[in-house]
């Protein structure tokens, strides 16, 4: 027929026999390693390529540059390297699964699209006399077997694969043949990967839940400051209340303790966006300092359109990565019933819950020892 464009397909794709041995090699090794883990039973040593990735990360979360070197960075950035491995690790292992699950999509797409510009027809050549439909049969026979059971499509025999061999005596359109390419690629690879993406996930999340001393933490921020030569900024943001000068030495005393006396204290002006409801953008700038606490009175009722607006415009206006942390002060109210007590302490939740904050309630009153550890857990929080 004029202008009817038509292609073959050959019985035996190499490129997507390539994909799926290289898989299958990956498969073993992965399961060869995990049983000689298994019979060693003692932690195996970082890999060169885990390690530089665990400096790499260590250096540029921490800011060191390499101008400066002394010895106790080298000596850190190894010693992180070290104990970073296995989460480094199975964040590769994690990249590297889902890069191998993309490339294999793509493939499997690119093999689809084929058939939507032309009509595809099975075929198949060769030079060499020992390929026959017996070899070829012998072949796919193993390779599609996953994609002839998930489709039910029967592949053909030795005979019927003969009959393809061009000039053809044959001919037969190739769509049963890319729906068990597609299928078998997706039992062979794709779901294993997939596995192996979620098992990598979830190592990671259980190690990272674990290893206690995040990066935008209280601990490294202080000691990138040290690095730096710098000091440190914290922004109090007090909102419809008056801090005493009891509790800023107290607030002051538990942030010193937390990130060390070159900490610089800011308490702001208190923010009442009242007729000026554009006031607490005079309280930060968008950079220059680790943290910007807010704090609140118990004994006001928590509102979303006061309270929660404030926090969310904060969040937008300062630097990523910059913690905006809500404090209740609960020293300014009754505490002699402790069931109202609780039901206000219930209220600021629920409020604050809904624009995804996390209240602290402390008694700045007092400052005492849970309320310093309170502070400085939430300090210390990947955020």
């Amino acid at each position: 027929m004029p202008g009817y464009v038509y292609g073959y397909m050959h019985v035996i794709q190499p490129a997507v026999l390539a994909l799926i041995g290289w898989n299958l090699f990956f498969f073993g090794w992965f399961f060869f390693q995990w049983i000689l883990h298994l019979f060693k039973g003692h932690k195996k040593p970082t890999g060169p390529l885990i390690e530089l990735f665990g400096r790499l990360r260590a250096s540029e979360s921490l800011g060191f540059d390499k101008v400066r070197r002394t010895p106790w960075v080298t000596s850190f950035k190894e010693t992180w390297s070290q104990l970073s491995g296995p989460i480094n690790e199975a964040r590769l292992k994690m990249v590297a699964s889902m890069a191998s699950l993309f490339f294999t999509a793509g493939a499997m797409v690119g093999l689809i699209a084929q058939g939507f510009g032309k009509e595809i027809r099975m075929g198949w050549a060769t030079t060499y006399p020992w390929i026959n439909g017996t070899s070829m049969h012998c072949v796919v026979s193993r390779v599609l077997a996953p994609g002839a059971w998930l489709t039910n499509i029967p592949i053909p025999d030795a005979q019927h694969i003969n009959s393809w061999r061009l000039p053809l005596s044959n001919e037969e359109v190739a769509y049963k043949w890319l729906y068990l390419y597609v299928a078998s690629v997706l039992a062979w690879v794709i779901i294993p990967r997939l596995y192996l993406v979620a098992l990598n996930a979830f190592s990671r999340w259980r190690m990272c839940r674990d290893f206690p001393l995040p990066m935008n933490g209280a601990y490294f921020t202080t000691l990138r400051a040290a690095w730096r030569g710098q000091r440190i900024g914290v922004s109090v943001v007090p909102f419809r209340y008056e801090l005493s000068p009891a509790l800023r030495s107290n607030l002051g005393a538990m942030l010193e303790r937390i990130y060390g006396l070159a900490v610089d204290i800011t308490v702001e002006q208190a923010v009442l966006m009242g007729e000026d409801a554009t006031d607490w953008k005079k309280t930060v700038k968008r950079e220059g300092h680790v943290a910007v606490i807010v704090i609140f009175n118990l004994a006001a009722t928590a509102e979303a359109d006061a309270h929660g607006a404030l926090l969310q415009r904060l969040r937008k206006s300062i630097e990523d990565g910059t913690p905006v942390v809500p404090i209740v002060d609960t020293g300014a109210y009754r505490q002699d019933d402790p069931e109202r007590f609780r039901q206000r302490c219930n209220q600021w939740r629920q409020i604050l819950d809904r624009l995804k904050f996390k209240p602290l309630f402390l008694d700045l009153h007092k400052a005492a020892e849970d309320d310093l550890k309170t502070l400085d857990n939430r300090l210390n929080q990947d955020d």
